[in-house]
């Protein structure tokens, strides 16, 4: 995963991802907010809460942690963001309630 850009600067710039959080169920947002407290919510996903939704680090072994994070209670709408994250290889998700929305992913409403 192509996890930062130097560009002529030297500077090291981090790709993000912008989400509505109307893609994630509301069990989504509280665990991220539950783990978040914590530091993590795996092994090699992190995420910090922001002041209007959370922002999740993809790690550099995230094609393979993506795989238990059903079994950790979180929904198939929020893997398929992550899985979307991977996707256009991005380094961070900010999940926010403002965020765009996007007419591939399902719609939920809390």
């Amino acid at each position: 995963m192509n996890t930062a850009t130097q560009n002529n600067t030297g500077l090291e710039i981090e790709t993000t991802l912008v989400i509505s959080t109307c893609h994630i169920t509301e069990k989504d947002d509280a665990l991220m907010a539950s783990h978040a407290a914590e530091g993590s919510i795996s092994a090699n996903l992190m995420c910090d809460t922001h002041r209007f939704g959370h922002v999740v680090i993809l790690s550099d072994e995230i094609e393979e942690e993506i795989k238990t994070y059903k079994d950790d209670g979180f929904s198939e709408d929020f893997v398929k963001c992550i899985q979307l994250g991977i996707d256009t290889g991005v380094r961070n998700i900010r999940f926010d309630s403002d965020g765009s929305e996007y007419p591939f992913l399902n719609k939920n409403e809390w």
